[in-house]
């Protein structure tokens, strides 16, 4: 037992806090970027040589399928040269732009790039002493670099079969909402993936757990 006066207790700036019940997670930290999902790309290009007549979206313009792009007058003999109309395959948004106005273009060259940003992924790794507890379906917290004030909810969405032999560690993706169009690719990110929960852990302040000699304890009032 420890004793003090009040005036002990005054000078050290000693506080009380009660213990309660409260839910507690084990968390599993990595790091990683922010990326496209794979399925929701698309690279826009034609089957014919031509010149671009014309160019409708600039690079970060959000389009809908169908969406009219460009406008490439065909090197095929007409009187006059035929026009083709170059459509958006998809919906998303022009992250690649790479022609201008009377650039000459030739069969399979990328024109445009596109990505649909409604969900995004954070592409993070786990280190191979942590992969056997991680699985496709926990619930992860993220916070990236750019939104520090803010926490995102997602879930892991995929775990790479293949361990990387030089770094020892597995991809893991982890699946997030991207409705209010605050996410892009690269961010950086800070993920927490929940291993497991206690809804009722008897908890206190981490300010109250001391550690002397590697052992941590708290003192009782």
């Amino acid at each position: 037992p420890v004793s003090l006066t009040a005036d002990q207790v005054k000078a050290l700036g000693i506080q009380y806090a009660q213990a309660d019940l409260r839910p507690i997670a084990r968390l599993l930290a990595i790091n990683g970027e922010v990326a496209a999902l794979p399925d929701a790309q698309a690279e826009v290009s034609l089957r014919i040589s031509g010149n671009v007549q014309a160019v409708y979206v600039n690079l970060g313009d959000v389009v809908r399928t169908g969406q009219k792009l460009a406008l490439i007058q065909s090197r095929i003999v007409g009187d006059p040269p035929p026009m083709v109309v170059v459509p958006a395959p998809a919906d998303g948004v022009i992250d690649a732009r790479n022609i201008t106005v009377g650039q000459s273009v030739e069969p399979n060259s990328t024109l445009f790039h596109l990505s649909d940003r409604s969900r995004m992924r954070v592409v993070g790794r786990a280190y191979e002493e942590d992969v056997g507890q991680v699985h496709v379906g926990q619930t992860a917290f993220v916070k990236l670099l750019a939104y520090p004030d803010k926490l995102l909810s997602g879930v892991v969405s995929f775990v790479g079969p293949t361990l990387d032999p030089e770094t020892r560690t597995v991809a893991v993706w982890v699946l997030l909402d991207n409705k209010e169009g605050m996410l892009k690719p690269n961010f950086f990110a800070h993920v927490d993936i929940v291993l497991g929960e206690n809804k009722a852990a008897l908890t206190v302040p981490n300010t109250a757990v001391l550690e002397a000699n590697g052992e941590k304890f708290v003192f009782v009032h």
